[in-house]
């Protein structure tokens, strides 16, 4: 019962579905402009990033990462981005 009355709560979820709806609007706007192939990959990553970075900063996730530990998981995305993916 607690998390209905926590004000967080609620602004999370007015944001969700303010992204939501935005999304949907900015979307139709830019297919009628561009081919959907660029707008599909643009929409995926815009999304994931925006759902990580959010994520992070509401569950305090950067509290004990140092500057160590960033560079060697840059280091880490980057070689598999690499190693794995070929485009």
């Amino acid at each position: 019962m607690g998390i209905i009355l926590n004000p967080v709560a609620w602004a999370v979820i007015v944001g969700v579905a303010y992204g939501a709806v935005s999304q949907l609007y900015y979307l139709n706007h830019s297919l009628r402009h561009f081919d959907a192939a660029q707008i599909g990959s643009l929409k995926y990553v815009g999304t994931n990033a925006l759902v990580v970075i959010g994520s992070v900063i509401l569950f305090d996730e950067f509290a004990s990462i140092t500057t160590r530990y960033s560079f060697n998981l840059t280091l880490a995305g980057k070689f598999a981005n690499y190693k794995f993916i070929k485009i």
